[in-house]
């Protein structure tokens, strides 16, 4: 690759990130993509997916990534079915599978048979065994439909799996948001030793407002000698908590001297909490 190329690269690189951000007028910035997801150079295509993902709205790309599915395998392939988690999320979110569902287009909510050929699309991947990689990207891009079978089975058969296995299971329960269903199993890998496990179960705990578990988090927070990163994670998700359940632990951290990001973590997540409560009461 000659210096100019490499330089165009950068530049496209650096646009996409300007999309991402939406920095520019959002026809401009959808044509673009369009246009950049046939650039011959991987990553820019890969980059492409991602920055669509601002741009919900535009189903016209939406059906063009779900073609990509049906290309050869390869990364593109794994980027478009993360993509289409997108249009997963916000279909869950707008009842797509309801009846009677009306679809508001211009804010993103997809017309009925696009979140469909999606929704079938990635069962189709998740069921297949000759690519545990796209089965697994699937599983994630489903798992926002908790209540899907075939979501609710591939995240069991995960828990039984290697530790990596049982990461990416907590991730997805994470992400499905179904704290009745999953509690019991976030619980028991807040407390695991294996930090890989305790990381993604921490997060898991905030999208899926385990309020019980606040004092666990809080400790975690607190923990000098926990990981930076486990700790900085249990911020969030106390801040996902809301409320007096996680608000009291965050201010303890975030008033303390010499916690550097987690100190930083603390008073960002503390901002993030829309009705903060009467903080005087202290940590349970």
């Amino acid at each position: 690759m000659g210096d100019m190329t490499a330089m165009e690269r950068a530049e496209k690189l650096t646009e996409l990130t300007s999309i991402q951000e939406q920095a520019i007028a959002r026809a401009d910035a959808i044509n673009r993509i369009d246009e950049l997801l046939a650039d011959e150079d991987l990553e820019v295509r890969l980059e492409s997916l991602k920055a669509l993902a601002s741009y919900p709205e535009a189903h016209d790309l939406w059906r063009r990534v779900l073609e990509i599915t049906s290309e050869d395998p390869g990364p593109v392939r794994v980027g478009a079915l993360a993509a289409l988690g997108r249009v997963i999320c916000e279909g869950d979110l707008a009842g797509a599978r309801e009846e009677g569902y009306a679809p508001d287009l211009d804010l993103g909510e997809p017309p009925r048979d696009l979140f469909e050929d999606v929704r079938l699309a990635l069962v189709e991947r998740l069921a297949d065994p000759a690519s545990p990689e796209e089965s697994r990207i699937a599983l994630a891009s489903l798992s926002y439909l908790a209540d899907e079978p075939s979501v609710v089975a591939a995240i069991e058969a995960a828990q039984e799996g290697d530790p990596s296995d049982k990461a990416w299971a907590l991730r997805c329960m994470g992400l499905g948001g179904d704290g009745a269903r999953w509690g019991p199993a976030i619980r028991e890998a807040v407390e695991d030793d294996e930090e890989s496990l305790m990381l993604e179960a921490v997060r898991a705990a905030g999208r899926t407002e385990q309020v019980d578990l606040a004092p666990l988090l809080g400790r975690i927070l607190k923990g000098s000698r926990q990981p930076e990163p486990l700790r900085i994670a249990a911020a969030d998700a106390l801040a996902g908590l809301g409320g007096k359940a996680g608000a009291a632990h965050l201010l303890e951290v975030a008033e303390s001297a010499d916690q550097g990001g987690v100190g930083e973590a603390a008073r960002e997540a503390l901002a993030s909490l829309t009705n903060p409560p009467d903080l005087k009461a202290g940590a349970e």
